[in-house]
């Protein structure tokens, strides 16, 4: 990884590097047995969730750093989020289509979750319920092949993280 000096990342961008490092931190750990996450050619990475995914379609420092780190692998950006997005919850006109067709459409096959900071609203009540939502729309995602040949690969990211003033 490149440090913070070769990035030339503003202080203003330095809260979200450290998302990007928790991230790519989760990334590399070997879950079920999976090996570490790496990009692979090709890949189509799809953003989905609250308002941290849908400002990246404005400000796109990370789908830019991970292009440039991965130029010779041809990765392609999707963005899905949307400011008002929760698991359970996304709200679109009718006829839009549910997330897995979008999904599907993109062929998605990495996945980069931000979700939690429209559900931390409900306070220490509605922990359980996120836990459980989350919990459920994970194992939802892998079972599906969005790209018609592979499970995704999903890197979840935490919300910011806010100071109680």
């Amino acid at each position: 990884m490149k440090t913070l000096a070769t990035l030339n990342l503003t202080r203003s961008c330095f809260p979200l590097f450290s998302l990007v490092v928790m991230a790519t931190a989760s990334m590399t750990s070997n879950v079920q047995g999976q090996s570490e996450f790496a990009f692979q050619s090709s890949d189509n990475v799809c953003f989905i969730g609250n308002t941290l995914a849908d400002r990246m379609q404005h400000y796109p420092w990370l789908e830019t750093y991970l292009t440039h780190s991965n130029s010779v692998k041809k990765i392609k950006f999707r963005n899905l989020g949307f400011a008002a997005d929760e698991i359970k919850t996304r709200p679109r006109s009718a006829n839009f289509g549910s997330p897995d067709q979008w999904l599907e459409k993109c062929n998605a096959n990495v996945i980069f979750c931000f979700f939690g900071y429209n559900e931390a609203l409900r306070g220490k009540a509605g922990l359980s319920q996120f836990e459980s939502d989350l919990a459920g729309s994970i194992d939802q995602m892998l079972a599906q092949k969005y790209d018609g040949k592979t499970k995704p690969r999903l890197a979840v990211f935490s919300p910011i993280a806010h100071e109680n003033l």
